[in-house]
């Protein structure tokens, strides 16, 4: 394990209205990002992603977001440690109940007030690199766990639905440290992959 990865962080940006953010040559790469709320301690993480353009990414994730498909939480609740859902999301769901698609559409005015709510309160950090998606999936998968394993508040708020996949035992390990200059709650400085 002789390389390292140096994954040099931006952020954090606002949310992208609409997926668009200002142009910034750090959001026209792919790389890994999280998206997290500001807290008194720092930024609490609600989830890691890889992609291989951000732009176009948070874009998908804005659609989602704005549709129903995923889950909206209320962001003041969110920013001091405390998981309020607000609408729990069609993801996972084959085929949308009658009661849940009844909920959305009575409680539809409220939901896509929180969501703005959630979607304003958004702080993202990006780290571009160049490097495969293999490599993308292991540090999200690695960035998950290590904030699952953190100290309080940070261990309570990521999500736990997430699809993630870490190095499989043929695969050689690879070091990994980050550079940025905001506190990240959990964020670890260096991981193995």
């Amino acid at each position: 394990m002789g390389e390292i990865l140096t994954m040099h962080w931006s952020g954090p940006h606002r949310w992208p209205k609409g997926g668009r953010q200002p142009r910034e040559e750090a959001l026209e790469q792919g790389g890994v990002y999280v998206f997290s709320v500001e807290h008194p301690q720092g930024y609490l993480v609600y989830c890691a992603g890889h992609t291989q353009h951000f732009r176009k990414r948070f874009r998908q994730h804005d659609r989602c977001y704005w549709n129903g498909t995923y889950s909206i939480f209320d962001h003041s609740a969110f920013a001091a440690g405390k998981r309020v859902k607000v609408w729990p999301g069609f993801w996972f769901r084959k085929h949308q109940p009658l009661q849940l698609l009844e909920d959305y559409e009575a409680r539809k005015a409220e939901i896509l007030a929180a969501t703005k709510r959630w979607l304003d309160g958004y702080r993202v950090f990006v780290a571009p690199i160049d490097a495969g998606k293999r490599i993308r999936q292991r540090i999200e998968s690695a960035l998950m766990q290590a904030f699952m394993e953190a100290e309080p508040p940070a261990c309570d708020m990521p999500d736990q639905g997430m699809s993630l996949s870490s190095r499989w035992p043929w695969e050689e390990p690879l070091a990994v440290e980050k550079r940025y200059h905001n506190r990240i709650l959990g964020m670890p400085a260096k991981m193995v992959i």
